[in-house]
């Protein structure tokens, strides 16, 4: 038995693959059925890898196992037909055809050597075949299986040696590099992952608009590199040993599911430790940047200890010990804003960010990626097939902590002097796309959305979705459903029935029924105030009877004289002090239940709570006619509130339980209407049509000049950035 089989034998593996993430400690890891012994000689010029994977794998599938797939992702690279680049209609954006213009080589690959397997003093080959079972591109190599001469039965384990070579491609889309830089992922061969639960193989080519799923191991992997670089690595440096011109990197790390680093002679280190609140380990977090750009870890360090906090109060005790946090140069920008086990890449490191000071984009990134540690790194869902799970819980928490941050600062978020918010952003664009997200968040595979609106689908959305609850039904609520997840289903490749399961178990009743239609719903809810007239009451035409008896006066369109009030609604004068509201309410009818449509007469206090409209005086015998109509998406479980002001500083509120098509309201009353809002208090931030939801009789004349001045700012920075530039 060679060194490697003896070191590895020394790892445990249980006999089962489940994690009961509830039995344990906040510093504790589960025991896993993987391990990784990993040597890679780096040419940092060519961006060229050469090494061996030495792996200790175990059959958790209920049948004697003949075939074992394996992720190549990095022959996503290799050409522009590949599944990754020419497989999804809606990726957009830079082609690697186009970064011939900045490589002569731009592109990736990996290939596999003689792959053998090790059973005691018996070497066996192993052969390795490309699969495509996703699209059957011909063209695509992304995923393979290792087919084995002898089963390996169930249970048992199986020891392989894989030689490989491989190149990286110019920093584009989460990995590779350039000019001396090298952000290294996804660049060795990986074993898909076998579900349990369903028996089956999640093992996928690599799509364009999803990530990666891989089971949790045990890790040492050394990388061989010039001695004038400096490595940064998943887990913990265990040595460091010189040998010439070139040094020797020995990292080390338990139950992780991935391992990334990065290399480049040109950076600047920080360590500061961090102690979490609420348990869990001290975490030593290092910020790399490139060398001149040491202002950016100040953000930087206070977004993480920010994150960390947040999360550990929130969520849970994030379990392991380290946490790299890394600002790629620009010229190597494709590889910022991605997240590794114990390693994230933020915002890139450039001069531009100075003229974007107060937009705190190295904050958001920074929180964003360590988030992901939460929740792609250590609960770990199937990213290809549910990345809502990942990348739009993250991205609610990213929220939270931003929001967590701006309180502690006035006028903390801001571009060129204006106040900002992502959130905001957020609900703009879901709101330009919303017509073409006529699918549920809940659905599978995550790259198969409508083109163009599996990130507003998976990120945007979830996000809403989950902050709309928040603002519901409070922050403990969301809390009890995050942490209750967390510890039960870290290191457990949850699905999305199990988190829906927690938020049935814990959540408020209201809330889970919300929750569910919201994720499981096709289209985007979308409240919209369609109509708000007020006109000065005139007398109707025809023959008026009067409110009591049977007399009628005759009216002609051309009588000057008619009397202003004549034909004018009981308790229009609101003599009693009370506002007389006409309710139209159509009905509704669904699979279960229905309800008839129907016309309700409400009386409201008629007490003015608002500064009444400038210059508005009333005036005797002078009333107004005003006309409401909302529209609504029919949702069971997002009632919403509709909000009337007039001028004379009366405000009017309905609460409206939103599953009729529409509603109307109508007033006679001495003021005119001033203002619809739809949801004023501003809980449902999923409408994210949000400029639809208010309306003014008449409009706002400075809204078209405030406009037009930030975006003429906009314009006249990104001028002086380009300039500066050249």
């Amino acid at each position: 038995m060679t060194s490697w089989l003896i070191a590895l034998s020394l790892i445990g593996l249980p006999a089962a693959p489940d994690v009961d993430a509830s039995a344990l400690g906040p510093s504790e890891l589960p025991r896993t059925q993987i391990a990784y012994e990993i040597d890679v000689r780096v040419d940092l010029d060519r961006r060229r890898l050469e090494g061996e994977v030495r792996l200790r794998w175990t059959n958790p599938t209920p049948e004697p196992l003949r075939r074992l797939p394996i992720h190549l992702y990095l022959n996503a690279f290799s050409h522009t037909r590949t599944t990754f680049i020419d497989g999804d209609p809606g990726i957009t954006g830079s082609t690697l055809e186009d970064l011939t213009n900045i490589e002569d080589d731009p592109f990736g690959w990996i290939r596999v050597g003689r792959v053998v397997r090790i059973d005691g003093d018996r070497a066996q080959p192993v052969e390795l075949s490309y699969i495509r079972p996703d699209d059957g591109n011909p063209f695509d190599r992304s995923l393979a299986e290792l087919i084995f001469a002898e089963p390996v039965a169930t249970g048992t384990a199986v020891s392989l040696k894989m030689p490989f070579v491989a190149q990286l491609p110019v920093a584009w889309r989460r990995t590779g590099g350039r000019l001396g830089y090298l952000h290294v992922a996804q660049w060795f061969p990986k074993p898909g992952v076998y579900d349990v639960a369903k028996g089956r193989w999640a093992a996928r080519q690599f799509h364009g608009p999803t990530e990666f799923f891989a089971d949790f191991a045990d890790w040492k992997v050394t990388i061989d590199a010039p001695k004038t670089a400096t490595v940064v690595a998943t887990g913990s440096l265990a040595s460091r040993k010189d040998e010439g011109d070139r040094a020797r990197w020995t990292f080390t790390q338990r139950a992780v599911h991935d391992f990334a680093f990065m290399l480049s002679a040109d950076v600047t280190i920080e360590t500061k430790p961090f102690q979490p609140p609420g348990g869990g380990p001290e975490i030593a977090i290092t910020y790399v940047v490139p060398k001149g750009r040491e202002r950016q870890i100040e953000p930087m360090r206070t977004a993480a200890e920010a994150t960390f906090r947040l999360m550990a109060e929130r969520v849970g005790p994030y379990p392991f010990s380290t946490m790299k946090v890394i600002a790629p140069p620009s010229y190597a920008s494709g590889s910022l804003g991605m997240e590794y086990p114990t390693l994230v890449t933020a915002f890139f490191a450039d001069p531009i960010l100075d003229y974007f000071d107060r937009a705190r984009l190295d904050e958001e990134v920074t929180a964003h990626e360590i988030i992901h540690n939460y929740f792609q790194g250590s609960v770990a869902n199937d990213e290809q097939r549910d990345a809502w799970l990942d990348e739009g819980f993250t991205s609610f928490w990213t929220r939270q902590v931003m929001h967590a941050m701006a309180a502690t600062e006035d006028g903390w978020q801001s571009v060129l002097g204006y106040p900002a918010s992502f959130e905001d952003l957020t609900r703009f664009r879901l709101g330009q796309r919303a017509s073409d997200m006529r699918e549920a968040v809940h659905r599978q595979p995550a790259s198969m959305f409508f083109p163009g609106t599996s990130g507003f689908q998976i990120y945007g959305r979830t996000e809403l979705t989950l902050e709309t609850a928040q603002r519901r039904f409070g922050a403990e609520a969301i809390d009890a459903v995050f942490r209750a997840y967390f510890a039960k289903f870290r290191f457990g490749h949850p699905k999305p029935e199990d988190f829906f399961s927690v938020v049935d178990d814990v959540a408020p009743e209201s809330m889970a029924a919300f929750l569910h239609e919201a994720f499981e719903a096709r289209e985007m809810p979308d409240y919209e105030v369609s109509r708000a007239t007020s006109k000065r009451w005139q007398p109707p035409t025809g023959y008026v009877q009067a409110p009591v008896g049977d007399a009628a006066t005759p009216v002609r369109p051309d009588d000057d004289d008619r009397e202003p009030t004549l034909g004018l609604p009981p308790g229009a004068a609101e003599e009693l002090g009370r506002v007389t509201m006409i309710v139209f309410d159509p009905g509704w009818r669904d699979d279960r239940e229905a309800q008839e449509g129907r016309v309700l007469r409400r009386t409201i206090a008629a007490t003015a709570t608002v500064a009444a409209k400038a210059g508005f005086t009333p005036e005797p015998d002078v009333f107004y006619r005003s006309d409401v109509r909302v529209r609504g998406p029919g949702w069971r479980h997002l009632p919403v509130a509709v909000e009337m002001t007039f001028d004379d500083g009366v405000v009017i509120r309905d609460e409206w339980d939103g599953r009729s098509s529409y509603r109307a309201y109508r007033f006679t009353r001495p003021a005119g209407l001033h203002r619809v809002r739809v949801d004023p208090d501003d809980h449902l931030v999923i409408d994210a049509a949000v400029a639809n939801n208010t309306r003014l009789v008449e409009p706002n004349p400075a809204l078209g000049y405030t406009v037009g001045r930030w975006l003429g700012q906009l314009l006249h920075v990104m001028f002086v950035a380009v300039v500066g530039w050249l």
